[in-house]
C-alpha cells in the first residue's frame, strides 16, 4: 500500500488520494484514467497505489512523496509542505518526534 492510500484511509499526513476531487483526481491522473473512463474513484485510486508502487520499485526510493518528488503528476511530493508540517505528519505516521531538517 502506498503512502497515498494509506493517508486516504486514516485521514492523516496529506489525506492521500482523498486531498482531491473526483474530478480534480482524474485531470492529474489523466493518462491513467483515459484508458478506462468508466473506471470507479475507487478503481482509479487502485490503480494509481498500484502504480505508485511501481514506481517507487522502478526509482529505487521508499515512499510515495519520493517518486512525485521526481514525477510531479500527482503532486509535488515533499515540496508541498513545510518543515513544520513534515515535523506534524512524521508523528502522526510513526509517533517519532525526530526533527525535520531541510537539505
Amino acid at each position: 500500500m502506498s503512502i497515498c492510500k494509506f493517508a486516504a484511509e486514516k485521514g492523516i499526513y496529506c489525506s492521500g488520494f482523498r486531498r482531491f476531487s473526483e474530478d480534480e483526481l482524474r485531470r492529474r491522473l489523466d493518462w491513467i484514467a483515459k484508458k478506462n473512463p468508466n473506471e470507479s474513484r475507487a478503481e482509479l485510486e487502485e490503480t494509481a497505489d498500484r502504480w505508485q508502487l511501481a514506481r517507487q520499485e522502478v526509482d529505487g526510493v521508499p515512499t510515495a512523496c519520493d517518486v512525485q518528488q521526481r514525477e510531479h503528476d500527482l503532486c509535488n511530493g515533499w515540496d508541498d509542505f513545510s518543515d513544520e508540517e513534515l515535523a506534524h505528519f512524521l508523528v502522526e505516521l510513526t509517533g517519532s518526534s525526530t526533527p525535520v531538517v531541510a537539505q
